[in-house]
């Protein structure tokens, strides 16, 4: 069964809408763990982080409004933080909370954070896996840094290029993927009286290469902790890695339920 195919069976995905939540991985000890995906994909490739965390806690993923090809994307940060902790809360009214969000889904679980704790609920974790802002909204020296490692990419594609067409992508995540372009270039962080946990790719590509510069004035307090690879390989071939830091983090905010794995 692929990855698609194991969201749809174990979120009952074949009804006309796409729920906002869909379980990732069943678990029987409380709170659940929420993690959102990135930019242009589906909760689907969550699945290889979910399933190497050895942990008895339910983890569900947030999917973006839009995917039924019905209901229209939502194309801010804050829209999307209010849509998923409408669910969030439905499903666990009060904290402590488990947020985890990968690349630009680590914005929304900042903004669904920031919410939490202005209504005084408490966060056990918030994970932002290689998640930074717009370049817009970087500081000038990473936002510098960042266009000549574009412009150096930009040229090594070229050299590259072959001409071969990727694979179509779906209609409506084409819709999504582009209203969360809109969103991530709109988007100014404010800031959060509170502590992120910071996991970064030790292969820079296209993101900026110091998240402590790009964090340090944006929240309360930042750990940080490199894994293998690049941006893309945090969710497939370095998922156990990524996982590994996480179950730490997880541990250490008190959540121990171990499934035996």
């Amino acid at each position: 069964m692929n990855n698609e195919e194991t969201v749809a069976a174990v979120s009952g995905q074949g009804q006309s809408r796409v729920p906002s939540l869909i379980l990732l991985k069943a678990g029987s000890q409380s709170p659940p763990i929420f993690m959102a995906h990135g930019l242009g994909s589906t909760v689907a490739d969550l699945l290889p982080l979910a399933s190497n965390l050895p942990v008895a806690h339910p983890i569900y993923g947030l999917q973006e409004r839009g995917m039924d090809g019905v209901d229209a994307p939502l194309d801010r940060i804050e829209a999307m933080a209010e849509f998923h902790l409408a669910a969030i809360r439905q499903l666990q009214p009060h904290g402590p909370y488990l947020l985890i969000g990968y690349s630009f889904g680590g914005l929304v679980s900042l903004e669904i954070a920031r919410r939490l704790s202005t209504a005084g609920e408490p966060i056990a974790l918030l994970a932002l896996l290689d998640s930074y802002p717009y370049r817009s909204y970087l500081p000038p020296l990473q936002s510098l840094r960042l266009l000549v490692r574009l412009a150096k990419l930009r040229l090594a594609l070229i050299l590259r290029a072959t001409g071969t067409e990727g694979e179509a992508t779906p209609h409506q995540l084409q819709h999504v993927k582009y209203a969360q372009l809109v969103a991530w270039r709109a988007y100014r962080p404010h800031f959060y009286d509170g502590k992120i946990s910071f996991v970064k790719a030790s292969i820079d590509s296209f993101l900026p290469d110091d998240p402590v510069a790009v964090w340090t004035s944006l929240v309360k307090e930042i750990r940080l902790e490199a894994v293998p690879g690049d941006h893309l390989a945090m969710l497939t071939t370095h998922a156990e890695a990524v996982a590994h830091v996480l179950l730490r983090y997880l541990e250490e905010a008190g959540v121990t339920g171990s499934n035996g794995d």
